[in-house]
């Protein structure tokens, strides 16, 4: 398991362009980097291995927006929503 700065740190190795974020995108990019990281997490505890050895279970990466009340599904590299 990785910290979060550990995690973080790699993000921005796989993705020079973050330094032509503005600030609000630059927010975003770790925000999502974050919530990533903690399905990551969630997806290693024994809690949840154990359910979903019991029936089909899934993690979703959201974030909501308290501005606009929007409630985004990340996707993964493959466009998938799940994570």
């Amino acid at each position: 398991m990785f910290p979060l700065s550990q995690a973080l740190r790699q993000q921005i190795k796989q993705h020079p362009e973050w330094r032509q974020l503005s600030k609000d995108h630059l927010k975003r990019f770790f925000v999502e980097a974050n919530v990533r990281q903690q399905i990551v997490h969630l997806q290693q505890t024994s809690l949840f291995q154990s359910a979903k050895r019991q029936r089909s279970l899934e993690i979703f990466g959201c974030i909501y927006d308290l501005k606009t009340g929007i409630l985004d599904l990340l996707s993964d590299e493959n466009g998938e929503v799940t994570l």
